[in-house]
């Protein structure tokens, strides 16, 4: 079940500020993370995505991902 009212925001890496990194959004808003929030090694001018989901839309992302990948270990590659 695929989540159609998914949420994207694009932002870019504006600057980083001790030990948060403040992003701007495609308004003009900007909104500061602290840096273990985001992936490693982002940097000024880099361009992000975030997906605002709820936490329920959050759990079944993560347990569609989970039934996927065992599926896929399970099963393997049928085509070999």
């Amino acid at each position: 079940m695929k989540n159609t009212n998914l949420k994207e925001l694009q932002v870019i890496v504006e600057r980083k500020e001790g030990r948060n990194i403040v992003l701007k959004l495609t308004d003009g808003q900007e909104l500061k993370l602290p840096i273990f929030n985001l992936p490693n090694k982002v940097s000024p001018g880099q361009n992000l995505i975030l997906k605002v989901l709820t936490e329920h839309e959050a759990a079944t992302e993560r347990s569609e991902l989970a039934r996927y990948l065992l599926e896929e270990i399970l099963n393997g590659d049928k085509d070999n």
